[in-house]
């Protein structure tokens, strides 16, 4: 043992101090130097290339990708690093971006673009930077979301890197291994092993040194002089035919473990060659190994899982100061396989992972309590949701739009999708789920998953509103929204040996219905949960379902309510009195019923792959018929909102198919790699929801007819193929990140200190950027600096006066009395009275008069200004300007006056330069609030003139079509502001 102890560090001292390092500095010093002096010179490298060459993302005539919701981890191992004050973890998600969460709550701090190329392995470095190799053999160093540096030389795919100072150390197939350097970005060192290792590891304080395993061997080499240090075979000793699947560094120094095939796990002292001891799990091989660096809980612990054949995975710890197992985590990701655990750095805390899980979680170690608790998790559904529907703005008419999405699939989970913002998604809780309520006591097992779910917004803060069917329990459930779990309400079940498989509830949030297997229908109380009764037949011709119902239907006012069942029949009843009111036979089996409250059509699909729609107000009769509407199974139908005129199906041939039900016509056919199983149309209309088989996520398309006016006239032949929504924005897209950072970035390359020509050349390129930018302003839309109060009340003048009148009529003074004298009869000959009254009627005309003049020149300054026709109208405008509302339209009016001195002249003369001037003003983009009240002033007080003149008329017409464009201009500047202010504050804005 000693002499491999010797033979180790002579290796070590011999490699450390050899002429090859030192000539290996002299060349990363030169690398360095290079590096600078490319950094004061290139000033026009690009921090995120566009490797597409299209810049369109290729869409429908309907449908455009919007993103993905329901992703959170992968199969790859995620990595924890430090960045300024907070450890994050970054792991990659879907294969094609990846996600840096804050450990203290999971939060997401920010993600990635797509990425074309697929992730195989991630890495982080200390300075926040984040490494990705992907499957076209390239290293990809990222600063956040931006693209800033790429390493290339591999030329088989990566398994594993390691960053080490300013180097790469990346181990690919065939047993190639390459040295990368950071800075510089070039390759180092290239190697080529004689064994196909798969693990590699950088054992601590070990310079220049890795440790390699493959199957059943493990070698530390210096990667520096490329010469193998020492063969390890006493540890390896009896595990000639077990293969090597984990290597994990200790907190110890020269202690591994080492994790194998078969279930063992050896810590090893790589220095002297020697086991330590040994742990054995029966389950099946060692897949992930993670050791604590805690000291608060007095414990050396390390955490283990294995590939368990029958699926059910749990956490092992192990006390290494005892050499003894010190507790077992059962089904920590519900028996699914783990892909990654880790401990956090010196605290008592294990993160995990699992991809089939799609969950990842934390988990906090008590002292005194050996098991640990569920700390915080970030999780979507584990298998395909079978079932979407929007939640909100459907029955609540204060909170429109789509906001939410509820969701079911086969991992028995109830969810709410949060559109807003992904990390409110949340679980609905089984909290309050009993063992009493289940049709057999297996816990979740009895519960089953969520066939189909039904729920009513308006009454989401009074009582539970979400009813739901499961495939394991015979008992319907009653949910909260409010606060996401299984309500203590259980569903008075009066059918005991039928399993419920449709459920409907109310719009007014009181009722439900409940539809059996066996073909019976109940109603219950939403907010008792009690029986109200089964629904009968009174007519002798008509009985009740005979199959199972497979839909129900309620309308809006609680009258009607339809369904639909697989004895190929659909039935009408009454509500109130739960009496059957009429049956519709069909030629095969109905699957799917969807009842639209807005015009009361019921559209239902059959075996033969059809689709009918029915009026339900009008007895079911037949409104459209799509024969053949798919060529497999439709899996889900629905109406387009709020407009209610296409029929939406989808069906496992992959495709979706929208029909227009005033045409009869198909108007947009779409197809993708994997069939879609539910949809659905969010109240609002902007958006589509899809989900497919084979993935766990919920895909967003929003609706081009919703944002654009198309016009469809021809639909293609063929359906056309689109791709999936991506989780984050992709590299070609039209307007992306890059475009508002670029200057930043752009500064930041030139900031040298040692040549500030460079630097002043690019701030004057900045200063001109940003004199084009304020020249382009003056194509916008201006406003005034009249005050608001003016405008408006030129807007609305006519409420101002209607509101002036007086309440009362003037009261006539009453007349004097007989008795008394006329004022004129009494007057003395001296008395000065009348002369006063005589001056004072002289100075009450004289003010009249000058009054009468004030209009008059204001009137002749109006029209002169008119009849001038300067340039820009400036006199027109400084003089409407000067007038008050009321005197405004005084002169408006005065502008029909016939002009008695030229009576050859045209009567509407004025009125026409009138026109021209709110022409010229509104094509000019000035005054845009001022002109618009005036415009609508003048034609008040003009519109029985102009519209008996073609003339006329003709120039309204002028006026309105530039107002249009110019509001349409503006309307475009701010949707597009709101959408950058909400994208980069993440300010919630429905």
């Amino acid at each position: 043992m000693s002499q491999n102890k010797d033979k180790i560090l002579h290796k070590r001292q011999r490699t450390t101090s050899g002429a090859s390092v030192d000539s290996f500095k002299k060349q990363i010093a030169k690398q360095n130097d290079m590096i600078e002096d490319q950094e004061t010179t290139n000033t026009n490298r690009k921090i995120h290339t566009n490797n597409g060459s299209n810049d369109e993302i290729k869409h429908s005539l309907l449908f455009e990708p919007y993103r993905a919701f329901g992703y959170y981890t992968s199969d790859i191992p995620f990595c924890i690093f430090k960045s300024d004050q907070d450890i994050l973890l970054a792991t990659s998600v879907g294969g094609h971006a990846f996600y840096v969460y804050n450990t203290t709550k999971l939060n997401l701090v920010y993600m990635s673009r797509f990425i074309e190329n697929e992730i195989l392995y991630i890495e982080a470095s200390q300075d926040g930077y984040i490494y990705t190799a992907l499957d076209n053999q390239v290293i990809v160093q990222w600063k956040k979301m931006h693209k800033t540096n790429q390493y290339i030389g591999h030329q088989s795919q990566i398994i594993k890197f390691i960053i080490v100072a300013d180097f790469i150390f990346s181990l690919g197939q065939d047993g190639e291994f390459i040295i990368f350097n950071i800075r510089a970005g070039s390759m180092v060192k290239r190697t080529k092993f004689a064994l196909n290792f798969n693990i590699m590891m950088h054992p601590t304080s070990y310079i220049n040194k890795m440790l390699f395993a493959s199957d059943n061997k493990m070698e530390l080499w210096n990667v520096i002089d490329n010469e193998r240090v020492y063969e390890y075979k006493n540890i390896l000793a009896e595990r000639q035919n077990v293969k090597i699947t984990q290597i994990i560094q200790s907190p110890v120094l020269h202690t591994v473990a080492v994790g194998f095939s078969d279930g063992e796990i050896r810590l090893v002292n790589l220095l002297y060659d020697q086991v330590l001891f040994k742990f054995q799990q029966t389950d099946g091989g060692i897949n992930c190994l993670s050791f604590s660096s805690d000291t608060s809980l007095g414990l050396s612990l390390m955490a283990s899982t294995s590939k368990n054949q029958n699926g059910d995975q749990n956490i092992v710890f192990w006390d290494l100061n005892k050499q003894k197992i010190y507790s077992i985590l059962q089904l920590p990701h519900n028996g699914r396989q783990i892909s990654h655990l880790q401990f956090m750095p010196n605290e008592p805390i294990l993160i995990s992972s699992s991809d089939d899980d799609n969950s990842l979680k934390m988990w906090f170690f008590e002292k005194g309590i050996t098991q640990p608790r569920l700390l915080k998790e970030r999780c979507g559904h584990a298998e395909t949701p079978h079932r979407i529907r929007f939640y909100g703005g459907k029955d609540d008419p204060v909170n429109q739009g789509a906001r939410n999405i509820i969701s079911c699939s086969a991992d028995g989970q109830l969810r709410d999708i949060s559109l807003l913002n992904e990390f409110q998604s949340m679980n609905f809780s089984k909290k309050n789920l009993t063992k009493s309520d289940l049709n057999r006591d297996q816990g979740d097992e009895g519960f089953g998953a969520v066939t189909q779910f039904d729920f009513c917004e308006f009454r989401e803060r009074d009582w539970q509103n979400v009813l739901t069917c499961q495939n394991k329990s015979k008992v319907p459930f009653l949910w909260s929204y409010v606060n996401h779990s299984i309500s203590k309400v259980a569903v008075e079940n009066v059918v005991f040996k039928s399993r419920t498989s449709a459920v409907a509830v109310s719009q007014c949030g009181n009722f439900g219905l409940l539809g059996y297997e066996n073909g019976q229908l109940q109603k219950i109380n939403i907010q008792s949960g009690k029986d109200r009764g089964l629904f009968i037949s009174k007519l002798a011709s008509q009985t009740i379902h005979t199959g199972e119902i497979t839909g129900v239907g309620i309308d809006s006012l609680n009258k009607i309510c339809v369904t639909s069942s697989q004895d190929s029949s659909i039935k009408l009843w009454d509500f109130f009195r739960k009496e059957l009111l009429k049956t519709l036979k069909t030629e095969y089996p109905v699957e799917n019923l969807v009842y639209n409250r807005l015009n009361d059509l019921v559209c239902f699909s059959q075996t033969d792959m059809s689709l009918t729609i029915l009026n339900a107000q009008s007895g079911l009769s037949k409104v459209r018929e799509f024969k053949e509407a798919a060529s497999n199974k439709i899996t889900d139908i629905c109406f387009s909102l709020p407009d209610s005129k296409w029929i939406i199906c989808s069906s496992l041939d992959k495709q979706i198919r929208v029909w227009d039900i005033l045409t009869g016509q198909m108007v947009d056919w779409v197809q993708f790699k994997n069939a879609p199983l539910s949809i659905d149309f969010a109240p609002s209309g902007e958006f589509l929801a899809t989900t497919h088989i084979g993935s766990k996520a919920v895909y967003l398309w929003s609706n081009r007819q919703y944002f654009q006016n198309l016009v469809i006239q021809n639909v293609a032949k063929e359906p056309t193929m689109i791709d999936l929504p991506t989780l984050s924005e992709t590299e070609n897209v039209k307007y992306s990140h890059k475009d508002f950072y670029s200057i930043e970035e752009e500064q930041k390359q030139v900031q040298d200190k040692n040549d500030k020509t460079l630097v002043q050349q690019k701030f004057q390129e900045l200063d001109e950027i940003h004199n084009q930018n304020l020249k382009s302003r003056s194509k916008y839309v201006k406003l005034s600096n009249q005050p608001y109060s003016k405008w408006q009340a030129i807007y609305n003048l006519e409420q101002i006066k209607e509101r002036n009148k007086p309440l009362l009529p003037k009261k006539e003074l009453p007349k004097a009395p007989f008795f008394l004298f006329d004022i004129e009869k009494v007057l003395l000959e001296n008395d000065a009275t009348p002369d006063l009254l005589k001056e004072q009627l002289f100075s009450k005309n004289k003010k009249q008069d000058q009054q009468q003049d004030k209009k008059q020149s204001a009137e002749n300054k109006l029209k002169t200004a008119l009849n001038n026709k300067p340039q820009k109208w400036i006199e027109v405008t400084d003089l409407l300007k000067s007038l008050s509302p009321s005197g405004i339209e005084l002169e408006f009016i005065s502008l029909s006056n016939f002009d008695f001195e030229n009576k050859n002249s045209n009567p509407n003369h004025n009125i026409s330069l009138m026109l021209d001037y709110f022409i010229s003003q509104v094509k000019m983009k000035v005054e845009s609030d001022f002109i618009q009240s005036l415009i609508n002033c003048f034609l008040k007080a003009h519109y029985d003139i102009i519209m008996e003149d073609e003339d006329l008329m003709t120039k309204v017409q002028a006026i309105m079509s530039e107002t249009e464009r110019n509001y349409q201009e503006l309307e475009d500047l701010i949707n597009h502001n709101i959408c950058m202010i909400s994208h980069f504050t993440g300010i919630q804005m429905s």
